[in-house]
């Protein structure tokens, strides 16, 4: 039955096949897909000539990383080294096992182990100060899936790669994707920041206290171009979860303001964001009473109970412009 399987010729038929094992794997059956020589099967094809078979192989061992038996076997099976050798902007691959890599991270200590290990960031650095918007873009992505695990953040730090990142929001072919690896980053590093992590401190929470990161995000929040916006939200929701960055929103022109003014989000997802950025706030206010008056914090809670998509009516409106003349 096995061996009626692998002589499987058809390439649609034979990645069928495959993704149905890695989906095994991820459900618990390792074991067994293992015994059958399968997942062996799997890590040939990146010795194929078919380079579509090749760019199909990424998905199934993002997979299989994701049950830690397979990540497991994944690590001693010398896969990640292989993986290593294409990093290099120029090979066709780069992308895909950047990509991979980023997600690897997030599966465990094993996988942020060998990315710190094997020299990935200090690679994916290299990249993003000198290689084209391209080669950029998926780097851009990686860092924020690895900043998001305490220990990817603190080697990124180390590596003095956090700064080349936020100078990324500054070119236009990239804003977004920065925009949202930046807010991912902030979002997950470690509370509190300790005295001894200077160059932490120099990276992050000085930006919190001067404002720059701010200052570049806030006229994304205007803008008509969806993806920008949305990208500018999750770097807000991000400061917003920290003191350092609630201390910065509050004492920013205008920011509170804007937080309970709904009439600046049209869309769906637009608002869903902005409700997030206020539920962020709401809570790093909760545990840090003397960032905002009570005052602040009692109409935060009340917009936060009216619901995401709550609209005032005419008459509430009405009221609310005759207050403010």
């Amino acid at each position: 039955m096995v061996k009626d399987l692998l002589a499987i010729q058809d390439s649609t038929q034979k990645f069928r096949l495959y993704s149905s094992v890695a989906q095994l794997v991820n459900r618990g059956y390792f074991e067994k897909v293992r015994s059958l020589g399968l997942l062996d099967e799997i890590l040939r094809i990146l010795n194929s000539d078919d380079i579509l078979e090749k760019m199909n192989f990424f998905p199934l061992l993002e997979t299989i990383s994701q049950n830690q038996e397979g990540l497991q076997w994944l690590a001693s099976s010398g896969i990640w080294k292989k993986l290593t050798t294409s990093l290099d902007s120029d090979d066709f691959l780069f992308s895909s096992v950047v990509t991979y890599f980023g997600s690897l991270a997030t599966f465990g200590d094993i996988g942020i182990n060998f990315i710190v290990d094997n020299g990935v960031l200090e690679t994916l650095r290299e990249v993003l100060a000198e290689n084209s918007d391209a080669a950029k873009e998926p780097v851009i992505g990686a860092l924020g899936r690895i900043g998001s695990v305490p220990k990817g953040l603190r080697e990124m730090v180390r590596a003095k790669i956090i700064k080349p990142l936020f100078d990324q929001i500054g070119r236009e072919n990239l804003r977004n994707t920065t925009l949202h690896s930046v807010g991912n980053l902030l979002s997950k590093f470690p509370i509190p920041i300790t005295l001894k992590d200077t160059e932490y401190l120099d990276a992050i929470q000085t930006r919190f206290r001067e404002g720059d990161l701010l200052d570049v995000t806030w006229p994304f929040l205007q803008t008509p171009f969806v993806d920008t916006r949305y990208g500018a939200y999750h770097v807000l929701n991000g400061l917003a979860t920290h003191p350092a960055g609630v201390s910065r929103l509050m004492r920013y022109p205008g920011l509170p303001e804007w937080i309970f003014n709904r009439a600046t989000e049209e869309t769906k997802e637009g608002k869903e964001w902005k409700f997030q950025i206020a539920q962020s706030l709401y809570q790093t206010i909760s545990n840090y009473p003397s960032l905002a008056d009570p005052s602040f914090k009692r109409e935060l809670h009340s917009h936060l109970k009216k619901g995401i998509f709550y609209v005032a009516s005419d008459t509430q409106v009405e009221i609310a412009t005759q207050e403010s003349t």
